[in-house]
């Protein structure tokens, strides 16, 4: 299970720098750059809907400083959700996966603001749901998004 993990990993990885082979971004960025600054670039690409930015600003920060436990944690869970709007509901739940394994695995866990594990967990409770909805008869499909797998009982299937 550990070693699919990592061959998703490494997948995505494989993926993102084909993206940001292809970015119409400006991809040089110079050595003087601060922690800050990653993050701030990314939550304006984000605000921009420009998630493939936002994402490349996450990774660099995650390969820059793979040392600060707290901001990378945050840009572990920012691309995971990325991954999320992006409807690849896989790759999104692998990365949830490793964030929450860390919380629970890590030495370095009681640095991590516990905000992220929340998220996480939430996160991947839509993704179970959507993956449990898209398993669904087509005509039910809709009720269950608007109203709910609750909402589906044996009664009310006719």
């Amino acid at each position: 299970m550990r070693i699919c993990m990592v061959k998703k990993i490494l997948l995505a990885v494989a993926a993102l720098l084909f993206v940001i082979s292809c970015a119409t971004y400006d991809t040089n960025l110079g050595d003087d750059w601060t922690e800050d600054q990653f993050f701030t670039k990314a939550q304006q690409a984000s605000d921009r809907k420009n998630l493939s930015e936002a994402l490349f600003y996450y990774e660099v920060f995650l390969l820059r400083y793979p040392q600060n436990n707290t901001k990378g944690i945050a840009a572990e869970y920012e691309r995971a959700y990325i991954f999320y709007q992006k409807k690849d509901y896989d790759l999104s739940e692998t990365y949830l996966q490793a964030i929450l394994d860390k919380y629970d695995n890590s030495p370095y866990s009681y640095l991590y603001p516990q905000a992220y594990r929340i998220l996480s967990e939430k996160v991947m409770e839509k993704i179970e749901e959507k993956k449990a909805i898209a398993e669904l008869p087509f005509f039910q499909r809709g009720k269950a998004r608007k109203y709910g797998l609750e909402s589906l009982n044996k009664n009310q299937i006719n």
